[in-house]
């Protein structure tokens, strides 16, 4: 599950940016609107712009390297 792993990120770098958890059966809007086809995905913003776009399982360490990759920042 990728629950757990966002809910660690988002602890853990709380500082740097913020995690939001969408049920796509509960909003069906936001995935028409951002296009999410599969679950689960990842979707990163930077000033209100997609930057980022991950779907299916995916470790911590995946993430925060795809996320520093994509905004330049080194998050140790």
């Amino acid at each position: 599950m990728l629950s757990p792993v966002i809910e660690e990120i988002g602890d853990k770098y709380k500082a740097y940016f913020e995690t939001v958890k969408v049920n796509v059966d509960e909003n069906p809007e936001l995935t028409e609107r951002y296009g999410v086809s599969g679950i689960p995905a990842l979707l990163l913003f930077k000033d209100g712009n997609e930057i980022l776009r991950m779907s299916g399982v995916q470790t911590e360490e995946r993430i925060i390297s795809a996320i520093s990759e994509k905004t330049g920042e080194s998050f140790v």
